[in-house]
């Protein structure tokens, strides 16, 4: 896979579960292969997106006040948004051309998904609902302020 990274700047991590890669990409089996050394127990390896959004204070308003996150301003025109251990980074900047896009759904690893759907579910636009998949994961997703999909996920087994 080829990533362009002139425009990456001061990005952090997104926590992404390698255990169920091989669900998204039949054939791939990452849950043998060697430990990195960036790579937290659990599996999880640091992966960052940068993601352009129309307007800084109505994303930051949404991911702390509607979803949770811890906010900041990083960098000039640019937001991070965390929680539990997975980070997204917006910018109002136009560096691609193009208005809010992503073809792909964005997962997040949360403890305690029961409990964190209840809290939210009032008061955004779910695209599904809370359910426990065929993969293993206990999961439900939602379209933030951007149009971007979300899904929250928590292993059935209580992993993280």
């Amino acid at each position: 896979m080829n990533v362009d990274l002139r425009y990456v700047a001061d990005l952090r991590m997104l926590v992404v579960d390698v255990d169920r890669l091989h669900v998204a990409m039949p054939g791939l089996d990452c849950r043998n292969r060697p430990r990195a050394d960036h790579e937290a127990e659990g599996n999880q390896m640091p992966l960052t997106i940068l993601l352009h959004c129309v307007d800084l204070q109505s994303t930051r308003d949404f991911y702390q006040s509607v979803l949770g996150f811890d906010c900041a301003a990083t960098l000039e025109n640019t937001l991070t948004a965390r929680k539990d251990g997975a980070s997204l980074v917006f910018t109002s900047q136009d560096l691609w051309k193009l208005g809010p896009v992503l073809s792909g759904t964005i997962y997040i690893t949360v403890g305690d998904i029961d409990s964190y759907f209840a809290a939210i579910k009032e008061h955004v636009t779910v695209a599904w609902t809370l359910q426990d998949m065929p993969y293993g994961s206990r999961e439900f997703a939602i379209v933030d302020c951007n149009g971007y999909l979300l899904a929250f996920q928590q292993d059935r087994q209580g992993r993280r």
